[in-house]
């Protein structure tokens, strides 16, 4: 597949997010951090490193349209063939809720800054733009799908259609969640902080720092499967036999959630930016099932895989 119309979905590197967030300018921002602890030459050398990148990534693709975070909206991204994510795994997901109008788009997650980010969604680095150059050159990539999920509260739906994960509980999770909980001709009250439906690619995050004394040895699900997960997260009474305390969300299941108190919210993707979060009160019914609308998403194959075995997974 040639992919002739891109787009670059650059992130804000820690630095200019900060000095977004506080409205700083650098030397301020640096300043700041030196009174509060902050590892000033950790973060500047972050930022020098993402920017290095990003430059080398711009050249490389010269043609691109580059389309900042504050700039991002769905009909800057009409017309693109394939949309470049270039940082973590949060701005991954952000970017790819703007695909949901163009669902046939994939996108290409791209680890801006490896040697301090995670990156769990991403297979392309950085540091390794040549890597990336040559795989797009010459097809070695697969394009996979990964299941998203949608929320529907009191018969409206939620937009956007969560790539991660979905939080529904306590706006103050030190407060107790208490809620009646569907699956399956399964219903039961409970009583925790919250609840956490992720896919494939969400029990990667928050779903496995809150899962893997459960699972220790399995504890990352495949980003394709076309499942979703869900935990209830410290549960109250710790001993109490629920039927309900984990488990799978299958193509044409629906999870129904009734809060029973006020204060409440579901969160779609969470993000810093508190964004994406609706209100739940006391009696407010929300579902979530699997989307029939996945995510497409590029992913780099190792240089030792052969082409043959590349079209053989293609079919």
């Amino acid at each position: 597949m040639e992919f002739k119309k891109i787009a670059i979905l650059p992130k804000m590197t820690g630095l200019e997010w900060d000095m977004h967030k506080y409205r700083l300018g650098q030397q301020e921002m640096i300043e700041q951090y030196q009174r509060t602890g902050r590892d000033v030459e950790r973060t500047l050398e972050s930022h020098h490193r993402q920017k290095a990148y990003f430059e080398k990534l711009a050249a490389s693709f010269s043609g691109a349209k580059i389309i900042p975070r504050n700039d991002l909206n769905h009909e800057q991204v009409e017309g693109i063939d394939l949309i470049m994510v270039f940082g973590g795994d949060n701005h991954t997901t952000y970017a790819a809720h703007f695909t949901e109008r163009m669902p046939h788009v994939p996108i290409l997650p791209i680890n801006s800054d490896p040697l301090l980010s995670y990156g769990a969604l991403t297979s392309a680095k950085g540091d390794d733009i040549e890597d990336l150059v040559d795989a797009l050159t010459h097809g070695r990539y697969l394009i996979e799908t990964w299941p998203r999920l949608e929320a529907v509260l009191n018969n409206k739906p939620l937009r956007p259609q969560a790539v991660s994960e979905i939080y529904v509980g306590k706006i103050k999770r030190r407060a107790t969640s208490r809620y009646n909980i569907s699956l399956r001709e399964v219903t039961e009250e409970q009583k925790s902080s919250g609840i956490i439906i992720a896919t494939g690619a969400g029990t990667t995050g928050w779903y496995d720092a809150e899962s893997w004394m459960f699972h220790p040895r399995n504890r990352h699900a495949p980003k394709t499967g076309q499942q979703a997960y869900v935990f209830a997260t410290a549960l109250f009474p710790a001993n109490h036999p629920y039927k309900l305390r984990e488990a799978s969300l299958n193509q044409g299941d629906v999870l129904t959630i009734q809060s029973l108190k006020d204060t409440c919210e579901v969160a779609l993707d969470p993000q810093e930016e508190d964004i994406d979060t609706f209100p739940i009160s006391r009696g407010d019914l929300l579902s979530v099932r699997l989307s029939e609308t996945p995510l497409r998403v590029v992913t780099l194959m190792p240089k030792c895989i052969s082409e043959d075995s590349l079209e053989q997974d293609s079919e």
